[in-house]
């Protein structure tokens, strides 16, 4: 007995400890689902809203997303409430549109376009709960009552007139049954030419719609230059009063004009066969200048470093060409002397630049070592006169006036009571070069002096002696 007490009241405890657990689980499932927790509201204006209940749905390309809550006439426009899950994001700048399938469906709206959730930036804001859609973005379907109106309109405008038997259209099928009478051959030829003639063109659409698009540029263009169109005119119309007043002249001139045509042609009856052998020698001239182009073009090429390099080494004094001793490019040995190999064979060959590049590995550091601007031969091989005054041109007047100024430090002046030596007859090269043996009263031994020859490679003047 004590046992099936005890057994009761187990049981009665477990139950309540159930249904306890029942009634939170409720509850929680309440707080979590209820709609006015798991959804967000819309409110779209409508200019009408026929056809569309509380209950139908709300769709985002078609897919169910919410309900709508309530619809609310109002003076000028519908106001319906829509009850979207949380979870569906909407553009900020979506549209409401009422669709209807067909005539027995329901209605529903659909808001488009959907949110892009794949753009950069997330797609962009989003309608914010309890946000509104004006009447600048909602959109309903046509009625069937408007439509049927519209048609009721054209059936009676195209109808028999008041009175008559005959309307619009009737008057139009007489019409076109005449203008078709005996004519099937040429209508149909007419048909046939329409379309071998759209074909061209569906052909050619690319160049149709590009010229299309080129006279709109050029449309523009002449839009935006109206200005200048008037004045163009306006120019125009001077010139041709211009010409008007001038007929006289022009006539004058056109009959001079004809005259000389005439003597043109006379000129060329007469010189016929001399024109025909100089054109002839002319084209047998170009044909020879065509055969040796590479020639000439050599020769252009040339010929005019040649003249550089001739008329730098003329010396007008003595009418004759000289030339000076020059050792360029120790400024960069490497280069000067590793590029020459470069150049002994054929231009950029392959083992020419592999020697170059040996040149410079090995010889580089021993001829960076010889960098100089200038040789040190402190002597000049070849010195006189190499143009007298009346042989020069000057490029201005202030050079020449320049030039006719004597410069004192530029002036050879002997130190006083020392007289220039005087070369000897049959004198070597070896004379000028080597000092002769010291005289009485020289300073110190040196080359001989020559008057005209340049300044004397012999002592310098005493001091106080030079300007």
């Amino acid at each position: 007995m004590t046992d099936t007490g005890t057994t009761r009241r187990t049981r009665k405890r477990g139950l309540r400890i159930a249904v306890v657990v029942a009634l939170l689980a409720a509850l929680v499932g309440i707080f979590l689902f209820w709609p006015g927790r798991s959804s967000q509201k819309f409110v779209g204006l409508f200019s009408s809203a026929v056809g569309l209940y509380p209950g139908d749905s709300v769709r985002v390309v078609g897919v169910p997303v919410g309900t709508v809550a309530s619809i609310e006439p109002r003076d000028h426009d519908v106001k319906v409430t829509m009850s979207v899950r949380n979870d569906v994001k909407v553009p900020a700048d979506a549209r409401a549109i009422i669709v209807s399938p067909n005539l027995l469906a329901e209605r529903f709206i659909q808001l488009t376009p959907p949110y892009d959730t794949s753009a950069q930036g997330g797609g962009g804001p989003v309608l914010a709960d309890g946000a509104t859609i004006g009447l600048d973005r909602t959109g309903v379907p046509v009625e069937w009552d408007e439509v049927t109106a519209e048609l009721a309109k054209l059936s009676k405008t195209l109808g028999p007139d008041e009175g008559g038997l005959q309307g619009p259209l009737t008057r139009f099928v007489d019409q076109a049954a005449d203008t078709f009478d005996g004519n099937g051959d040429s209508f149909r030829a007419a048909l046939r030419e329409l379309s071998q003639t759209a074909g061209r063109l569906g052909d050619s659409r690319t160049d149709l719609f590009t010229t299309v698009k080129n006279l709109q540029v050029l449309v523009n263009a002449l839009s935006s230059s109206n200005e200048q169109i008037v004045q163009f005119s306006d120019h125009v119309a001077s010139v041709s009063q211009v010409l008007a007043q001038s007929s006289t002249g022009l006539d004058q001139t056109l009959g001079t004009l004809n005259q000389a045509l005439s003597d043109v042609r006379g000129f060329l009856d007469e010189n016929n066969e001399t024109l025909i052998g100089s054109v002839d020698k002319l084209t047998q001239l170009t044909t020879l200048f065509s055969k040796h182009s590479d020639d000439i073009e050599q020769v252009l090429h040339v010929t005019p470093n040649g003249l550089a390099n001739f008329y730098n080494i003329y010396n007008p004094a003595q009418g004759t060409v000289g030339g000076m001793l020059s050792l360029p490019n120790f400024a960069n040995p490497v280069q000067f002397i590793c590029g020459s190999t470069l150049e002994a064979g054929p231009a950029a060959s392959a083992d020419n630049i592999k020697r170059a590049e040996i040149c410079k590995e090995r010889m580089g550091p021993v001829l960076r070592r010889m960098t100089m601007n200038f040789p040190p031969l402190l002597f000049h091989p070849i010195n006189s006169i190499t143009a007298y005054k009346g042989q020069i041109i000057y490029d201005t007047p202030q050079t020449e006036a320049k030039a006719q100024t004597p410069v004192p430090y530029l002036q050879w002046q002997p130190a006083p009571g020392v007289a220039p030596p005087a070369i000897p007859p049959g004198a070597t090269l070896g004379d000028l070069v080597l000092p002769p043996p010291a005289e009485q009263g020289q300073i110190s031994p040196g080359p001989p002096y020559v008057v005209g020859s340049g300044p004397p490679p012999g002592p310098v003047p005493a001091s106080g002696g030079g300007g």
